[in-house]
Order: structure tokens, then sequence, then C-alpha cells
């Protein structure tokens, strides 16, 4: 990735044809060259002193003042086009996304949603979105950037690389779809070894959640190192906290189960313990009581004919708030209490054949 960007894509001077910015001076369509040293100066044909001399008497404006202006705003976007910078981008209603806050600009994306996370990412290197947060011709820059594209590359081609970048990436086309919302190759290796115990190319959602879903990178690698599998890797980084719920081994032990995600979700949210299901009697032939979890009844079966708001407090000096059970954290004492409090008509039937 790059460290520090320079005009050009080598950190050097970068050299192009642009149209005159004045139509007074120069014909309209007239091309001249335009260099960009490396300390971002301007250079052109033009005799600088005479036209800012002429504009300060009340003159056209100088197509070097509007160069200067235009490559300003193209050094502070840069970062952007190059995917060396990323704009925050924030979830909205339906899958819509927009910018983060302080990051939208009145008159072109405040207030404003997009389809999906791409069309949100695109927008913030879009010329408009760029000349509107520089205050500079759209115009102007848009030029520019189009020269630019001639040495750096079209900004929203998917760039070229090596193999083993790709292989990190499930999906054909991977490497774009990363490059698009706005992460570079560059970073792909780092963010693959959040899940470093998984064997497999990962999906591009997760790489995704994990640049925006604003997930505990450390969690996440802990379960995983546990459960290692990329569609969990998937699912993982879009929850909405995971470690406030649970530790990082109870959501690896629910997964290990195979417990469906939606019922995982489920026994997370009541806290309860997979350690209780761990001591229950294992099934003929079976060496833990794991078992029970592949019941018809599920997990969620288990909860919503659990116990009422009077035996969570009694028993285990919690009250009932949120999904489907108490959200502070069971003992393990007091998980075993609670799973004694489910009605035997939810779980017996199932369980006796079991344990003759």
């Amino acid at each position: 990735m790059l460290t520090s960007i320079g005009p050009a894509p080598d950190g050097g001077a970068l050299d192009l044809d642009l149209d005159c910015f004045n139509g007074a001076i120069g014909a309209p369509g007239t091309k001249h060259p335009v260099t960009i040293s490396p300390d971002w100066q301007v250079i052109t044909p033009h005799d600088v002193e005479a036209e800012r001399i002429a504009e300060a008497f009340g003159g056209a404006t100088s197509c070097v003042t509007h160069l200067d202006r235009a490559v300003e705003a193209f050094r502070a976007s840069l970062g952007l086009l190059s995917r060396a910078e990323r704009v925050p981008l924030q979830a909205g209603r339906q899958g819509k996304w927009g910018l983060g806050r302080g990051c939208a600009v009145v008159g072109c994306c405040r207030g404003k949603s997009f389809g999906n996370l791409a069309a949100a990412a695109r927008h913030t290197r879009s010329p408009a979105h760029l000349a509107k947060r520089h205050r500079v011709p759209q115009e102007h820059l848009e030029a520019l950037l189009l020269a630019a594209a001639g040495t750096w590359g079209d900004w929203e081609a998917s760039p070229r690389v090596d193999r083993h970048i790709r292989g990190l990436i499930r999906e054909p086309g991977g490497v774009g779809d990363l490059w698009t919302a706005g992460i570079h190759p560059d970073q792909i290796p780092t963010l693959a070894a959040v899940a470093s115990g998984v064997d497999e190319p990962l999906p591009v959602n997760f790489y995704l959640g994990l640049i925006y879903g604003g997930v505990d990178q450390d969690w996440v690698s802990e379960v995983l190192a546990q459960h290692p599998d990329p569609d969990t890797a998937a699912w993982l980084v879009w929850l909405d906290p995971p470690p406030k719920r649970a530790s990082a081994n109870a959501w690896a032990a629910w997964l290990n189960f195979g417990v469906s995600r939606t019922d995982v979700l489920t026994v997370i949210d009541a806290a309860i313990s997979p350690n209780m299901f761990l001591r229950l009697p294992p099934a003929k032939g079976s060496r833990s009581g794991r078992w029970l979890l592949n019941w018809p009844i599920g997990p969620a079966r288990i909860v919503s004919c659990g116990p009422s708001t009077s035996t969570y407090s009694k028993d285990t000096g919690l009250t009932r708030s949120g999904h489907h059970g108490a959200r502070s954290t069971l003992s393990t004492s007091s998980s075993s209490r609670l799973l004694g409090r489910v009605h035997p008509g939810c779980w017996w039937p199932l369980i006796a054949p079991n344990l003759r």
C-alpha cells in the first residue's frame, strides 16, 4: 500500500496535457502541457506573474489560479482515489448505506442514502463529490482526474494482483469488488490473517465486514481459531456487537455444537452457557451431551418454554430483558437451575429414549 503519495505513482513528477482553463487567454479546446512537480508545484507555459496582475486588476481568473485550486483538490483526493484512505461509511435501514458523520457534503450527499456499500464508496471518489468537498469547479477537477488517469490508470478499474492475493478471496472478481469498496489489495493478506485458522478462501463479505462492520478483530480471530469456517467468518464480522454478549469461547462452543446461527443468537442473548449441555448424559454411542442440540425442539424452543420472569429473578438473581432472556451473564450453576425450570413437556419425550 502507498505510504507516501506524490503526484505520480512513483512519487515523481506528473506530466499532463490539459485544455487551458482560461478561455479569455487560450481559445477553448487549446491544450498545453502541465507538470506537477514532486513537491506539488504547478508548472505551465503561462506567464504566471502577468496573469495574476491582470487578475488582480479585474481581469479573468487566470488558468494558473484555476489549476492551483484543482491540483490542491487532486492532492487532497489522491488518498481516496488510490485506496490509501477511505471515507467512513454507515449502514442504514433496508441495506442502504451513507457517508459517516462529518464526511457527507451539503448539497451533495448530506442526508442521502445509497443502494449498497459499493455505491456509497464509489460516490466518495466521484468528481462531483470531490469537487463539492474541496470547493472547486467540477469540470476543472474532472479534466485533471481524467488526464492523471493516463498515468495512474483508470481510478475504478480492478488492479492486477498476484495469484496469492486472488486466492485469498472466494469469489471470482473479488479483488475488484473490494477495490470498488475502497479496499487496497495490499490490505487483503492482513485482513485474511484475522481468520488464519480458516484454510479456505474467504468471502468478499468477510473483508467488507472487517472494514465497515466495526467488529473487534481479535474477537473474530479467537472464535474462528476454535470454529474455522469461511461462512461463519463472514457472518461474525457483521454482528452487533458480539463481544459484549458472550465470550469468544461461548460463541465458538455453540457453533461447534452444530447449532443454527439463529439459535446461536437465541441462546447467547438468553445468556445460556454451553457448559450445561456438556454436562448432560450422553446418548448411546455419544461421548457428550451435544446430541441434545440435534433435537427437533432446538435451543430457541428451550428458551421459549423456559422460566417466567419470577423464575429468573428468584433462581438466578437476574431479570428478563431484550430478546428471549436475561442479557446478563449466567453462572454455570444458575444455567443448570434455569434448564431445570424448563417444562418437561418440552424435552422429556425426546430425552427419555436416549437415557435408556
